[in-house]
């Protein structure tokens, strides 16, 4: 009983002994107890960014947003039917801003395996994207350049060999070219996009 009483009635060291045991520690303390957190500011133009992949021919419901991003796999096999269906679903989307990049089944929009008489080509050249802007290993960016995102197609080889499985050499190559300028949620909101 008489350790539990020496523990409860010790005598606190003051600050003079805290500083002498511990100079960092006590600095630390000391400079942070000081620290007024700065208020958050508020959001003044929000921006809903909906993102949404692998729809292969199904035409889901999609939450509304200001950016619509579609991440690859709208179609099933990259026929110019399919694509052009997937387009026009797209289009009559309620989104001011969408953006396509194409995943491995787009096989239409891969140049690497275009044919020897130009077909793919020729198909390419006939989609109607209207309002929606494809991207393929580039930065795009809003029209008042408040927002860029970084548009890099890669898909893992270890899924079945389809289009643009080849482009990039390492898992990292695609993004050393990145700007540092490319906007990210977590480092600040965009004004308007």
């Amino acid at each position: 009983m008489s350790c539990l009483h020496e523990l409860v009635h010790r005598q606190r060291p003051g600050p003079w002994q805290k500083f002498r045991a511990q100079p960092y520690v006590f600095l630390a303390r000391m400079l942070y107890s000081w620290h007024k957190p700065i208020p958050a500011m508020p959001l003044t133009s929000p921006v809903a960014i909906v993102c949404i992949s692998d729809t292969h021919n199904t035409q889901t419901g999609v939450p509304d947003g200001d950016i619509l991003i579609h991440a690859g796999d709208l179609t099933q096999s990259g026929s110019f039917q399919e694509l052009q269906d997937a387009l026009d679903w797209l289009r009559a989307l309620p989104h001011p801003i969408k953006i396509v990049i194409a995943g491995n089944h787009e096989l239409l929009l891969d140049s690497a395996w275009d044919d020897s008489s130009g077909r793919a080509a020729s198909g390419r050249a006939q989609l109607d994207w209207g309002d929606i802007t494809y991207r393929k290993n580039e930065n795009t960016e809003s029209a008042n350049a408040d927002c860029r995102f970084d548009c890099r197609p890669r898909t893992d080889p270890e899924f079945h060999l389809r289009a643009r499985q080849l482009m990039a050499t390492s898992p990292t190559s695609s993004l050393e070219s990145a700007t540092k300028s490319t906007w990210r949620p977590d480092l600040h909101p965009p004004s308007l996009c």
